[in-house]
């Protein structure tokens, strides 16, 4: 997806035709010379090789995307779910205190601020989508699972089994390997990685088209220009959906982990045993 991003230029665009002078004030477009040399040099390559060579390309690349995804995801999660979330959070919170006490301790009876709230609900869960950056490791409601299968293991190993959410996946994927136990874990774990990486290219894609088309200002034609909010628009929503769907597969597969491994340990209770 990335490398047909990046050529599609080439298609949409007359590259000859843009002045030397604007190709030198701009990295983009100089870039993208660069890489339309290139390409018409694998062109003129026997399909095998060609093959080969965006093969190789795009293996490379993929391990580039899937890398910088995670540090990506790493300083958003600092910068909003440790920071500017827990902050706004905060002023939210002293807000809701400060007119609570104005109607003396009322205002959360009032069907007025109830009716509010379930209006403003679906927003308000739109916005923590699209500003977290970080998903609970498994469905919240589960936690007394956790609780359970860590207990269970200490009782039986006579032991202190690391609380820890690492340590507890790990042992999870073990003993469904091992016992084959059948579960959605590693097609789940699969997706995340795989949206992970597309909502980082769909977002370096915005980048790059938003540049592109500001390089392009004084040449580009005026059918071309009014691509350029629909193609902006598109690959923002694309960095949507799977910057909601990567941590949704994550959740959903950490949830199985936890599940299987609570089937696992009570498995005779489950048989009546």
């Amino acid at each position: 997806i990335l490398i047909f991003t990046l050529i599609s230029p080439l298609y949409l665009f007359e590259i000859s035709f843009i002045p030397q002078n604007q190709i030198d004030n701009s990295y983009i477009l100089s870039g993208l010379i660069q890489f339309s040399t290139i390409y018409s040099k694998i062109n003129t390559l026997n399909t095998g090789l060609t093959v080969i060579i965006v093969f190789v390309i795009a293996y490379l690349l993929g391990h580039f995307i899937k890398v910088f995804s995670i540090i990506f995801y790493e300083f958003m999660v600092t910068i909003f779910d440790k920071s500017i979330n827990s902050l706004v959070n905060l002023i939210l919170a002293n807000i809701k205190t400060s007119l609570n006490k104005c109607f003396n301790n009322k205002m959360l009876d009032n069907n007025i601020y109830k009716y509010l709230i379930i209006i403003l609900s679906p927003l308000r869960n739109l916005l923590n989508k699209i500003f977290s950056f970080k998903s609970p490791d498994y469905i919240l409601d589960n936690e007394d699972l956790r609780k359970s299968c860590i207990s269970t293991i200490n009782d039986r190993l006579k032991m202190n089994y690391p609380d820890k959410w690492y340590s507890i996946y790990k042992l999870s994927s073990i003993i469904n390997s091992q016992e084959n136990i059948k579960s959605l874990s590693s097609n789940f774990l699969a997706k995340y990685n795989s949206y992970r990486s597309l909502s980082f290219v769909f977002l370096l894609l915005s980048i790059y088209y938003y540049y592109l088309f500001k390089s392009l200002s004084t040449t580009i034609p005026p059918e071309l220009e009014k691509i350029n909010p629909i193609i902006l628009t598109f690959s923002l929503l694309m960095w949507l959906t799977f910057h909601i769907k990567f941590k949704r597969y994550w959740m959903l597969c950490g949830n199985e982990i936890l599940i299987s491994l609570f089937y696992y340990l009570n498995k005779r209770n489950f048989n009546g045993n």
